[in-house]
């Protein structure tokens, strides 16, 4: 074997020996925040156990390191489900741990939000002449349908997950113009039929995801401000920036001024006062109301 190999090969061994170490240092950090925060007493009382095992000296030899990791990975996953499940079930064993691969998977139970059929529902209730919104990647005179793009299905699930998630906040948005615009944005996203192409699927996510950022803080903010467009829907980098032209953080009164106002504690004595700072020239007209 030449000098060069030898070296490539040393390279390898060292770069997947750092990249363990980092991974143990992450998981180790993430079990430390997830533990106290696990509802059930007797799964909290069961990830010490565990942690002493796999953070045991035994399990730091070179050989081990990645079992271990794998072990540290699937301990994670299930704090932050937050409940130990499978092999987490029991106590470890006092010998060697069983090669992960070689345990059987248990099929879970279906979760709330897959088993929650309101806009399944409501899709399929649209008449069959209802307008859909048309593909922003082609044009009028091409054809967008369904592509074999493997990760179709799971954007579609992606797609209910977040508006299971977006509906209880959305009704807890104490204004009553702002919960209609939730409502007609969730509209319009189930507009975009699963015969779309993946692109298309995948921007209907990133405003489902957008979306569900502003209302987890029971407002609205960005493109969000105004009800969606009737037509073609524009990246989301693009609606924002048409959205910051339109509602300018510097302005009086812009929503982010409104929220701010809103959150703070009627004052006994004295006032609020919101300032926002731009590297922007100050357009004047930008600061009157719409």
């Amino acid at each position: 074997m030449s000098a060069s190999t030898e070296n490539d090969t040393h390279i390898m061994i060292k770069s997947k020996s750092n990249a363990l170490a980092t991974e143990f240092q992450y998981y180790g950090a993430a079990i430390r925040n997830l533990a106290p925060a696990m509802s059930n007493f007797d799964d909290k009382a069961r990830i010490l156990p565990w942690a002493d095992k796999l953070f045991g000296a035994e399990y730091h030899v070179e050989v081990l390191r990645d079992k271990r990791n794998r072990y540290l990975a699937s301990l994670t996953i299930n704090m932050v489900n937050d409940e130990l499940g499978g092999t987490f079930v029991d106590d470890p064993p006092s010998g060697p741990l069983k090669d992960l691969c070689s345990i059987p998977i248990t099929k879970a139970p279906p979760a709330e939000w897959e088993l929650d059929t309101t806009w399944s529902e409501y899709v399929a209730s649209l008449p069959e002449d209802y307008e859909e919104i048309p593909c922003s990647f082609h044009d009028e005179n091409s054809f967008c349908e369904a592509d074999s793009f493997e990760m179709d299905e799971q954007l579609d699930n992606e797609f209910w997950f977040l508006l299971y998630q977006i509906r209880p906040y959305a009704a807890l948005i104490p204004s009553p113009n702002a919960r209609t615009i939730v409502t007609a944005w969730i509209q319009t996203l189930c507009r975009l039929s699963s015969n779309k192409c993946s692109k298309m699927k995948g921007l209907r996510n990133d405003y489902a995801y957008a979306l569900y950022g502003y209302v987890r803080d029971l407002r609205l903010a960005g493109p969000f401000q105004d009800y969606p467009p009737v037509k073609y829907l524009v990246s989301l980098p693009e609606a924002a920036r048409q959205a910051a032209m339109k509602h300018p953080l510097t302005s009086p009164f812009c929503q982010e001024a409104d929220s701010f106002i809103q959150a703070q504690p009627e004052p006994e004595e004295g006032a609020f006062c919101y300032i926002a700072v731009t590297g922007d020239f100050i357009n004047t007209n930008a600061t009157q109301p719409h």
